[in-house]
């Protein structure tokens, strides 16, 4: 079978081929989706049994359905049934259009549609396209950079379970927990999450860290947010004698990140404390994107070229 064959069969069964009549969307659902932690997390902004996401499923007049997700709970799924009704005969294949229409909604914190929202929706919409053409959601974007994506290890200091699982609240149970995950899971990436334990202790577990874990691993610190400027210019300085990869979010807003910047020679990165892309170059030298928080693939396309 040939390849346009091949996108016959999977786009339509009525005789035409993908593009030559719009789809249209005839339902969107949200499903929360809540999955346990083995042991409580510890995080600078409190503790974590679980984490609850949010599935989308977008369905066409066509029959086809699109999966989406991102961040969850009930807020997530008033957003979308608020959207709902102005996205109904929309064609899902244009992404674009439909992140427009969902972005009109944000002026007024009324009706305010969260830009995690909008990358759930959109991702649903991306779905849709993929499977009417027949082809990777990749090719869509303008094909795939790499076929592989390495996952980083996170540590969390974290409590025990009933069960007594957990429990690492010290440098040497961290390190302990790292190297049976990396026995495990064979990761060549580390990320501790800090903001927990007094920062001494901290700067105390990356240097253990690195002694077990030589380059080429890389290490990573994020306390999301939890530290002071004054903090972090004293202590990231003497982190990054341990070849730290970069450091994540060290304390709160713009102008924080900004005296960081200025002060400490280690590369920062950041997902919560600067929020729009007009910001990052007066705040950071690294930076990660996350899809969710940009608000989806088209918003963060003007970036692309530059730092994929």
């Amino acid at each position: 079978m040939d390849f346009e064959s091949c996108l016959f069969r999977q786009g339509q069964t009525d005789g035409t081929r993908p593009g030559e009549r719009p789809v249209k969307i005839r339902d969107i659902t949200a499903t929360p989706v809540t999955v346990p932690m083995e042991a409580p997390l510890r995080w600078s902004m409190g503790v974590e049994i679980g984490t609850t996401r949010t599935l989308i499923r977008l369905k066409t007049d066509e029959g086809l359905e699109g999966i989406g997700e991102t961040y969850g709970g009930e807020p997530t799924g008033r957003a979308v049934e608020f959207a709902k009704p102005f996205l109904i005969g929309m064609d899902p294949t244009e992404a674009r259009l439909v992140v427009n229409k969902l972005q009109s909604f944000r002026v007024s914190y009324e009706s305010n549609i969260p830009l995690y929202v909008v990358a759930g929706i959109e991702m649903a919409c991306w779905d849709v396209a993929g499977k009417m053409w027949g082809r990777p959601v990749a090719s869509l974007l303008g094909g795939a950079t790499r076929t592989e994506i390495p996952f980083a290890a996170y540590l969390f200091y974290r409590y025990k379970n009933e069960n007594g699982i957990g429990g690492e609240d010290s440098a040497e149970a961290i390190l302990d927990r790292c190297e049976a995950l990396v026995e495990r899971h064979g990761f060549k990436v580390v990320k501790l999450k800090g903001g927990v334990l007094p920062p001494q202790e901290e700067l105390r577990t990356i240097k253990l860290l690195r002694e077990r874990f030589p380059e080429p691993c890389l290490l990573r610190f994020d306390p999301n947010a939890a530290w002071s400027v004054e903090t972090s210019v004293r202590l990231l300085p003497r982190m990054a004698e341990y070849d730290l990869e970069y450091g994540e979010d060290p304390t709160w807003n713009l102008e924080g990140m900004s005296l960081v910047r200025r002060d400490v020679p280690l590369p920062l990165a950041t997902n919560m404390c600067v929020i729009s892309f007009d910001q990052i170059p007066s705040a950071v030298r690294g930076w990660i994107l996350e899809q969710s928080a940009a608000g989806g693939c088209v918003r963060d396309f003007p970036i692309r070229p530059r730092d994929a």
